[in-house]
């Protein structure tokens, strides 16, 4: 298991506890917020040795410029 942050664990327990989300589906979610946040940092030309970086702040600061322009224009 990639190692992770405490906000994504917090937000994948509510979804399994309170949602009632399907382990097997969590799982998967856990994986695509882990890649799209080291694409992110990847992008912005952070380097990170874990996911420890994903805070509320960081989370909060991700926007559109921080994609590179093709992925921005097939949005658009």
């Amino acid at each position: 298991m990639d190692r992770s942050c405490s906000i994504v664990e917090q937000y994948l327990s509510y979804l399994i506890t309170i949602k009632g989300r399907s382990k097997n589906t969590v799982i998967k979610y856990r994986l695509d917020l882990l890649q799209f946040f080291r694409y992110v940092a990847d992008a912005r030309g952070e380097e990170h040795s874990d996911f420890h970086f994903a805070t509320i702040n960081y989370i909060c600061s991700v926007s559109l410029d921080d994609l590179p322009q093709k992925v921005v224009q097939i949005e658009s």
